[in-house]
C-alpha cells in the first residue's frame, strides 16, 4: 500500500536519479507521518479540551495536505520542502504558546525543526532554520521567564497525559530519525564499496589492457625483426646476384632488363628501411649511438653515393662545408646520413634542372645543415601537409616521381629525435630548401684503442690445408668458429664434436685441436690430459689450444699445466686465433695476451651492445651477424631461465655452468658491463658465495641482457 501511495504522490521525473528518488520519498514519508501526527492529536485536543491547539492542527493537517497535493503536480522538492519544515515550525510554536511555554511538552518538537530542514533540503538551508529556531526559542525563553507566557488553555488534570502523549511521539520521531540516518549511512558504505569495487575492476581491466598492449608490442617487434631478415634475405640475394649479372657482359637487352631488376630490389629496399624506421619510431625504441665520427666525411658520402644520380639527370650536385667545423664530432652519423641522403635524393627528384647543395656551416655549439635545390618548389598548402606520414606534395607526385611519402616524416622525426627543427623555405618554380642544426659535442683527440692483430700471407700460407678438430658444445661458438676458420684458411679441414668424449673418439691424424674447456660429459681438461697420457706417439703431442670465455688466471695456468700449447679467450679476434694456430702448428708453446698498442679511431658507445667485434670475425658479412644475434636472441631467454632456477635451487655449480657457456655470446655482443658481471659471477661461484650476493648480481645481470634483447630485436629490424 504505502509503495503505490508512494508511486501515486512521487512526481516521474524524480525516478530518474537514485538519489533524488530517496530525498523525495523520505520528504513525502515525513509529511504522510506528520499528518497522522496531526491527526491524532486533534483528536486530543478535542478529548482535552485545548481549542487553540485543536485549530492548530486543523491547519497543520490541511498543510501538510496541500504541500503534498502540490508537490504531486510539480512543485520542486526543495520549495515543497522549506514549505514543510516552516509549517512545522509554526505550529509548533503556537503549540507552545498555548502550552506552558519554555516548559511546554511541545518545546521538543519545536527543536527538531532544523534536523528536517537539513534531511530535507540541504545543509546550508538547514543552517539558516537552525539559527531562525535558535532566535524564537530565545524569545520564547524570554517569554516564558519573564511570565507573559503561561498555560492558559491546559486544565491541570489533562498534564501527566498530555506530557506522556507527547514523549512517546517525539521518541517515535527520534526513532525514525535514527533510522532515516543509518540507513543513509548504509546506502553511503554500500554506495562507497560499489565505487570502490569498480575502482578495483576499471584498474584490473587497465592492468590487463596494459599488459595485453605490451604483449602485442613485443609480438609486434619480434614480427618486424623477423620480417626485416625474411624479407631482406632474398633482396640481398636479388641484388647481389644482378650485379653478378651485370658483370658477366651481359647483351644490351639483358643489361636492361637487370639494371630494371636491381632499381625495382633497392626500392623495395628502401620502401621497408622506410616502414621499419616508421615502426620504430612510434614505437619509441629508435637509439641513438654517441661515437665519433668525422662531419666531412659523413657528407662527403652522401655527396658521392648520390653523384651519379644527379649526373644522369644532368644536375650539379655540390659540397660547400665550412673549414670551422671541427674535425671530429661525437654523436650518431648513421642518422645524419640518413637524413641527409634523404634530402638530396628528395632534391635530386624533383629537379628537373640546375643544381643541389648540400651546406655544412658552424653555428655556435651547433652544426648547421642544409639542402637547396631548384627543383619544381612547393605551395604554402603543400608545404602544411609536406611533413605529414604517407604524404606527397600532390596526388600526381607518387605516379610520377614514385616514392612511400615517408622520407620527409622519418626526416623531420630523427631531426627532432636529437633536439633540433627541420625547417622548409620554398616558393612554387623557385626551387626548395630543407634545413636543420644539431647540436654535437667536439671531440679533437682519437682515442686510444688496440689494434688488431696483422696475419701476414705468409702465415695463411703456413696454414692451408690444415686439419681441425674443433671440440665445442655451443651451437654459436661452433658455427662461428668453423665459418670463420673455413673463409681465413684455404683448404681447410674442420671436424665438429660437441664434448670431450666425442674428440676422443673422432681424433685421428689432426694437425691441431681447438677445445673448449666447460663441457657436458667430459670437460677440455681432461680430455686434454687423456690424450697427452693415453694416446701414443706422435698423436699425444698434437698441439691444443684452449678456447674459452674464462680469463681468470688460475684458469689458463690450469689450462697449460693440463697439457695444452696455447689459450686464446672467447669471444676471439679472429687474427689471434689464427696467430694462435700458426705458433701451435710449428710446436711453439705460448699464451697469447693482449697488449698496449698504437693509437687508432673509435667509437664511444653508450649502449649495452656493441656488434663492431662480431662485424668484425665476421668480416663485415651481414647475414652471418644476423645469424649469430638470432642465435643470441633464441638463447638468451632460456639460460636467464635456466640461471633463475639454479638460483632458487641455490644450485651454484648449476649457475657457474650456464654463466660460462653464456659468457662467450655476451662478449661477441659487445655487452662488457655484462661479460664483467658474469665473470665475477663464475668467479664467486667458486668462492662458495652466498645466495644473497649472486641474487644482487645476478638482477643486474638480467636487466642488462633484457636490454640487449631490446637493441638486438631492433638491430634484426633494420637498425643497424
Amino acid at each position: 500500500m504505502i509503495k503505490k501511495l508512494h508511486e501515486f504522490l512521487i512526481p516521474d521525473h524524480y525516478r530518474n536519479d537514485d538519489e533524488e528518488l530517496r530525498k523525495a520519498t523520505l520528504l513525502v514519508n515525513a509529511i504522510l507521518l506528520s499528518t497522522l501526527f496531526g491527526i491524532f492529536y486533534f483528536f486530543n485536543t478535542i478529548y482535552f479540551e485545548m481549542h487553540h491547539i485543536m485549530y492548530n492542527m486543523i491547519f497543520a493537517v490541511c498543510a501538510f495536505s496541500t504541500i503534498l497535493f502540490l508537490f504531486k503536480n510539480g512543485l520542486s522538492r526543495i520549495i515543497a520542502a522549506n514549505i514543510f519544515t516552516g509549517v512545522a515550525l509554526f505550529s509548533s510554536i503556537i503549540n507552545v504558546l498555548f502550552s506552558q511555554g519554555l516548559f511546554s511538552w511541545s518545546f521538543d518538537w519545536f527543536t527538531l525543526a532544523p534536523i528536517l530542514a537539513i534531511l530535507f533540503t540541504n545543509k546550508k538551508q538547514g543552517y539558516y532554520w537552525f539559527a531562525l529556531t535558535l532566535i524564537i526559542a530565545v524569545i520564547l525563553g524570554g517569554l516564558s521567564m519573564a511570565g507573559i507566557i503561561y498555560p492558559n488553555d491546559v486544565k491541570a488534570q489533562y498534564l501527566p497525559l498530555m506530557t506522556f502523549n507527547a514523549g512517546i511521539g517525539l521518541i517515535a520521531i527520534l526513532f525514525l530519525i535514527t533510522v532515516v540516518l543509518d540507513n543513509a549511512y548504509s546506502r553511503s558504505l554500500e554506495k562507497l564499496s560499489q565505487k570502490n569495487l569498480q575502482i578495483e575492476s576499471e584498474k584490473l581491466k587497465a592492468e590487463q589492457e596494459r599488459k595485453r598492449a605490451e604483449e602485442s608490442e613485443q609480438a609486434k617487434q619480434q614480427f618486424i625483426a623477423n620480417m626485416s631478415h625474411e624479407i631482406r634475405t632474398p633482396i640481398n640475394a636479388l641484388m647481389g646476384f644482378t650485379n653478378l649479372l651485370l658483370e658477366k657482359k651481359p647483351t644490351e637487352e639483358q643489361r636492361k632488363y637487370l639494371e630494371i631488376i636491381g632499381k625495382s630490389a633497392d626500392s623495395l629496399r628502401v620502401i621497408i628501411n622506410e616502414i621499419l624506421d616508421l615502426t620504430k619510431i612510434e614505437a619509441g625504441k629508435m637509439i641513438l649511438e654517441q661515437v665519433q665520427f668525422e662531419p666531412k666525411e659523413v657528407t662527403e658520402l652522401v655527396i658521392n653515393t648520390l653523384s651519379d644520380k644527379a649526373t644522369a639527370k644532368g644536375l650539379e650536385l655540390k659540397l660547400e662545408y665550412d673549414p670551422l667545423t671541427s674535425k671530429f664530432l661525437i654523436g650518431d652519423p648513421t642518422k645524419l646520413i640518413q637524413i641527409l641522403t634523404n634530402l638530396v635524393d628528395n632534391a635530386i627528384k624533383f629537379t628537373e634542372k640546375g643544381s643541389i647543395v648540400l651546406r655544412v656551416i658552424k653555428q655556435g655549439n651547433k652544426i648547421a645543415f642544409s639542402v637547396s635545390d631548384t627543383g619544381i618548389g612547393l605551395s604554402k598548402e603543400q608545404l602544411n601537409v609536406i611533413f605529414e606520414p604517407f604524404r606527397q606534395a600532390e596526388m600526381g607526385t607518387t605516379r610520377k616521381y614514385g616514392g612511400t611519402g615517408l622520407g620527409l616524416y622519418i626526416s623531420k622525426q630523427l631531426v627532432e629525435l636529437q633536439k633540433g627543427i627541420l625547417k622548409v623555405d620554398s616558393e612554387p618554380g623557385k626551387g626548395s630548401t630543407f634545413s636543420f642544426a644539431l647540436e654535437y659535442k667536439d671531440s679533437n683527440e682519437k682515442v686510444k684503442v688496440k689494434t688488431p692483430y696483422k696475419v701476414s700471407n705468409t702465415i695463411i700460407k703456413e696454414l692451408t690445408g690444415l686439419k681441425i678438430l674443433l671440440v665445442e658444445d655451443n651451437e654459436f661458438n661452433r658455427l662461428l668458429a668453423a665459418e670463420t676458420l673455413q673463409l681465413k684458411i684455404p683448404e681447410v679441414q674442420i671436424d665438429i664434436v660437441t664434448n670431450g668424449k666425442e674428440a676422443l673418439e673422432k681424433f685421428t691424424d689432426h694437425d691441431v685441436i681447438i677445445m673448449d674447456i666447460q663441457m657436458p660429459v667430459m670437460d677440455g681438461y681432461e680430455t686434454t690430459e687423456k690424450i697427452r697420457k693415453g694416446f701414443s706417439a706422435p698423436y699425444n703431442q698434437v698441439p691444443i689450444i684452449a678456447l674459452t670465455a674464462s680469463i681468470i688466471q688460475g684458469d689458463i695456468n690450469r689450462c697449460l699445466a693440463a697439457g695444452m700449447n696455447g689459450f686464446v679467450p672467447k669471444p676471439f679476434n679472429t687474427n689471434e686465433l689464427l696467430f694462435a694456430l700458426y705458433y701451435a702448428k710449428n710446436k711453439r708453446s705460448i699464451e697469447l695476451q693482449k697488449k698496449e698498442e698504437e693509437e687508432v679511431v673509435s667509437t664511444v658507445h653508450n649502449k649495452t651492445t656493441d656488434l663492431s667485434f662480431l662485424k668484425e670475425s665476421c668480416e663485415n658479412d651481414e647475414e652471418r651477424v644476423r645469424t649469430y644475434v638470432n642465435i643470441y636472441l633464441r638463447s638468451c631467454p632460456k639460460i636467464l631461465e635456466a640461471s633463475e632456477k639454479a638460483l632458487k635451487e641455490e644450485d651454484h655449480v648449476a649457475l657457474k655452468n650456464n654463466i660460462h657457456n653464456f659468457k662467450v655470446q655476451i662478449k661477441y655482443m659487445g655487452m662488457v658491463e655484462a661479460g664483467n658481471i658474469a665473470d665475477k659471477m663464475e668467479s664467486i661461484c667458486n668462492e662458495k658465495a652466498t645466495t644473497k650476493e649472486l641474487t644482487e648480481l645476478y638482477s643486474v645481470f638480467k636487466k642488462h641482457c633484457g636490454i640487449s634483447i631490446s637493441e638486438l630485436t631492433n638491430y634484426m629490424a633494420g637498425n643497424n
